[in-house]
Formats: structure tokens, sequence, C-alpha cells
């Protein structure tokens, strides 16, 4: 492990980074749908929590755990870690850009505002999913989802009716 990775430090930094990439490339993929912006976002936040209560360890989020247990303290992992999210709130970013210019969402919108209140929130969700039921955490999903404002004509459920 040492010849190839020089340190347990390095190993964890790699595995972040490869955790990180394949976690984006699952958000970017999850909300590609060219479809409602908004229920593809709720169906991609109900993905996060079929996943984890599907774990029966509830092993959890590698970005998560890291942000709690290594920032500030670890420079080098706090770096990737502001990478990863900083790449999901992208991925929301554009999605919510779709959402507003498609009239999903009103004109004025702050979609960028907008997108890292959800970072935050899917932080906390990844959180929550350790404790919480389907229900819980479907509440918790719709809460946060009439959090946008809609534009006239569009419905303040999540589901669009």
């Amino acid at each position: 492990m040492y010849a190839a990775y020089g340190s347990k430090h390095d190993l964890y930094l790699k595995a972040l980074e490869r955790y990180g990439a394949h976690e984006a490339t699952k958000a970017q993929q999850g909300l590609a749908d060219t479809g409602p912006a908004l229920p593809a976002l709720r169906d991609f936040l109900l993905s996060y929590v079929d996943a984890a209560l599907a774990d029966p360890e509830r092993t959890g989020c590698m970005v998560t755990h890291g942000v709690m247990e290594r920032v500030p303290g670890d420079v080098e992992a706090a770096q990737r870690l502001r990478t990863a999210l900083g790449s999901l709130e992208e991925t929301f970013f554009e999605l919510l850009l779709r959402a507003r210019t498609s009239g999903e969402l009103t004109p004025g919108t702050d979609v960028r505002s907008a997108a890292r209140f959800m970072v935050t929130f899917t932080q906390g969700l990844r959180v929550m999913e350790k404790a919480a039921d389907r229900s819980y955490l479907t509440q918790a999903v719709d809460q946060a989802l009439k959090a946008f404002p809609r534009s006239l004509g569009q419905s303040g459920s999540p589901t669009g009716g």
C-alpha cells in the first residue's frame, strides 16, 4: 500500500477523489433528464434516501463524513471535499436554471443561492439518513422543495400536482 499510495492519508485522498467523481457523475446523470426539473430533483433526492435505507449498515456518504471529520484540520481533504460539493452545486445550478427557463420557477429566482441551499440541504439529508425512516426523509425533501418560488400556474406541490 505504501509503495502505491505513499501513506494512509494519500490513499484516503485518492479514494475521496474517486468517490467525489463517481458521485458527480451520478448526480449529472440523475438530473440530466429533459423533463420537468423539479420532479427530477425530487426523484434524485429520494434516490439518495432509497440507497441509504437499502444499506443495512447505513454507512452514509464519504463526502458528508469527510466534511464532518476532516474539515478544517485537513487542508488537502478540505480542498477535495470543496471540489465535490462544488460539482454538486453546479449540477443543481444547471437544473434550477433549466427550471427557471422553462417557467417552473419564477423569473427572478436566484438559482445560485438555490443551488447552494440544495447542497446544504442534501448534506443534512445525508446525515439524517442514518437516523430517520423513509416517511420522515420524504417529508423533509418535499418541504425543502417548497422553498422554491413557483411561477403562476405551477403548483406548490413538489410533484407538480
